[in-house]
């Protein structure tokens, strides 16, 4: 038995110097990743509720304003936002208590609110203020940068005009409009 466990262990030895000496494959891969950075934009309207006095004549409101990040050139567009299903008062100021009032007194003002911007520069970035053609019932571009730009502040000025014969509202009604800013970089 003493020859057998000999064998055995000579077997065993001869086994374990093949792995060991036995030559190791090996093979390996490649791998490439790519990307395209996707656009980025984010907007944050500055003092979102503002309210502007209401006297005959022009009446101006500057407590608005536009904070934007983009990664790329852009544009922004502004909209009444109001949902008021007659056509003919989008882009006016309306009738409002908490929410937009229907007839008898689902009244407008006269004259459609106006809406402008101011150029403004962010290092080599320029971004300029398009006309805006009251009233604003539909989209229109109201800022368009060339380059990206971060936390940049964009001024916004609401102008209305009251005339004499515009309704004074009863209660706590106001009058009221929901602009929607819509920030696309391109």
């Amino acid at each position: 038995m003493k020859n057998g466990k000999v064998c055995f262990g000579i077997a065993l030895l001869g086994i374990l110097l093949v792995i060991m000496i036995a030559p190791v494959s090996a093979a390996t891969g490649t791998a490439s990743i790519s990307g395209t950075a996707q656009s980025y934009a984010a907007i944050t309207v500055v003092n979102p509720t503002s309210s502007i006095p209401l006297s005959v004549g022009t009446n101006t409101d500057t407590g608005v304003s536009l904070q934007i990040t983009t990664n790329g050139p852009f544009s922004i567009t502004v909209a009444d936002n109001t949902g008021r299903t007659n056509a003919g008062d989008k882009g006016y100021m309306g009738n409002y208590t908490t929410a937009y009032v229907a007839p008898p007194i689902d009244t407008i003002l006269t004259n459609a609110m106006g809406m402008s911007g101011t150029t403004t520069t962010q290092g080599s970035e320029t971004t300029t203020v398009s006309t805006i053609t009251p009233p604003v019932s539909a989209a229109q571009t109201l800022y368009t940068g060339n380059a990206a730009v971060t936390n940049q502040i964009l001024p916004f000025t609401a102008t209305q005009t009251v005339v004499g014969t515009d309704h004074l509202l009863p209660g706590t009604n106001t009058y009221r409009i929901d602009l929607l800013f819509t920030l696309t970089s391109m």
